[in-house]
């Protein structure tokens, strides 16, 4: 490494004077030297750790780190006097790629040359990503939209936290059959449920299985060397194929003491799954099994509605409407009596029979439309906003039953949507 001018033995310093190799060699952090085309030339120990052991083989090669030139084309670092480091990532010759924030200097003794000092900052940005994503799905969760796009939206913010290759969150119906809610990574396929109920006909074990039998997480190291190898996965090897992947992790979804589906994570060749790897889906898993059981009640409460309002329904059609009806239908049928018999009927008769059924059918007619009116709001009426609607809606009722209303609206209605 370069010794830099006056590292030690300075005036007034009576200690003994430090190699600057001694030195490079115990620092905790990488420390690096690059020329004026970003190729490493010399490296601590930290740095080849940090590096993966590229050991002899580092000397000549591209390094990650980026660097600027001045006016006169001699390299320099990029700008850390905000003190903010820069991250970059580097790829080593075996094992998961890193992340690494780094800070780059020129050498006073040959500005052609930079020294670099780096650290691994992998698992420091990971914890950060997985903090960012779960505190994103808090918020989509919250804004309860389509719950379909939310899993999806779990699905693709677990895949970008872990750096996975594919993510799936499946549900599990009444009749055992599993079904994919969110994805993100793989394809969707339409005929892809056939095919994984073709698979488990050819014998072949779905590892999601165990994790809704136990109802705990099923970790499955290599499991795709061994789905490419088992005839009875046929059917799906197209569709594991891509992207690439090796291990895999099913997470259930519990829901009230049960297990009612799974999240599945699919990790790249090189990835590990931990302890920390598994709490992370765990808690996006609670995130997902939140959503699916707010679907289901959201499902229940509108099937309720809905029954509620039939019966409603069926109340005002008989306490009005059927009876003015069957009135209108013994109207009707009294002349038809009289004219099978061939009674002669004075003109006022007939008048005040037809008379009768014109004001009874007139008020079946508004009566019908009353109840269209309160099932589906006019266009008109929710233009004005909510307060509008329902004084028209008081408007309307009090037309119709002879009732009065007071209405008092408070602050804040104009903010409601339609």
């Amino acid at each position: 490494m370069v010794d830099p001018a006056g590292a030690a033995g300075s005036t007034g310093d009576r200690r003994p004077a430090v190699a600057w190799d001694l030195v490079a060699a115990e620092l905790p952090d990488g420390l690096a030297v690059v020329d004026r085309a970003g190729r490493f030339l010399q490296a601590n120990p930290a740095a080849l750790r940090l590096l993966g052991g590229a050991g002899a083989d580092l000397p000549g090669r591209p390094s990650p780190f980026a660097l600027t030139e001045d006016g006169d084309g001699a390299p320099y670092g990029l700008p850390d006097d905000d003190g903010v480091e820069r991250v970059t990532t580097w790829a080593p010759p075996a094992g998961p790629r890193r992340e690494l924030a780094y800070r780059v200097r020129p050498l006073a003794a040959d500005p052609s040359l930079s020294a670099v000092a780096f650290r691994d900052v992998t698992a420091e940005l990971h914890r950060q990503r997985r903090l960012s994503a779960m505190a994103r799905v808090a918020v989509t969760l919250s804004a309860q939209s389509s719950p379909v796009a939310n899993l999806d939206a779990l699905a693709a913010e677990v895949l970008k936290a872990d750096a996975l290759t594919g993510v799936e969150i499946l549900t599990v119906d009444e009749a055992g059959d599993l079904r994919v809610e969110g994805t993100a990574g793989f394809e969707r396929w339409p005929d892809f449920f056939e095919r994984q109920r073709e698979v488990e006909r050819r014998g072949g074990a779905l590892r999601m299985r165990d994790a809704l039998r136990t109802a705990e997480p099923v970790v499955v190291p290599h499991r795709w060397s061994a789905i490419r190898e088992d005839p009875a996965w046929r059917p799906l090897h197209d569709y594991h194929t891509r992207p690439e992947w090796d291990s895999f992790a099913s997470v259930p979804l519990m829901i009230r003491g049960r297990a009612a589906g799974v999240l599945n994570a699919f990790f790249a060749p090189g990835q590990t799954v931990g302890q920390r790897t598994l709490e992370f889906l765990t808690s996006m898993a609670e995130q997902a099994a939140i959503a699916v059981d707010y679907r289901a009640l959201l499902q229940r409460e509108r099937n309720l509605v809905r029954r509620e309002e039939r019966q409603r329904l069926a109340r005002d059609l008989h306490d009005s409407i059927v009876q003015q009806v069957f009135s209108i239908g013994m109207q009707a049928k009294s002349l038809e009596v009289h004219a099978q018999r061939g009674d002669w009927l004075p003109a006022e008769s007939v008048h005040r029979v037809a008379g009768e059924i014109g004001v009874l059918s007139q008020a079946v007619l508004e009566d019908l439309q009353a109840m269209v009116h309160e099932l589906r709001p006019s266009v008109t009426a929710w233009q004005g906003g909510l307060e509008e609607a329902v004084r028209a809606l008081a408007g309307r009722t009090a037309d119709r039953t002879g009732l009065r209303f007071a209405l008092t609206i408070g602050a804040g209605l104009e903010r409601i949507e339609a």
